[in-house]
């Protein structure tokens, strides 16, 4: 088994406003650990906001 897709959404905890979200998807041909899957979507969101 392994994780297939991914997604995380950031939100203000005061008004739970959606401020960033990030989504991985890989089958099985691509697929990656999960901790790499959390990696690639922050690192994604993160990149962006820079």
């Amino acid at each position: 088994m392994y994780l297939l897709e991914l997604t995380i959404t950031i939100r203000d905890p005061q008004t739970d406003y959606p401020m960033a979200t990030g989504n991985s998807l890989h089958s099985s041909l691509t697929r990656k650990s999960p901790k790499e899957m959390v990696e690639e979507v922050m690192g994604n969101i993160f990149k962006e906001a820079k």
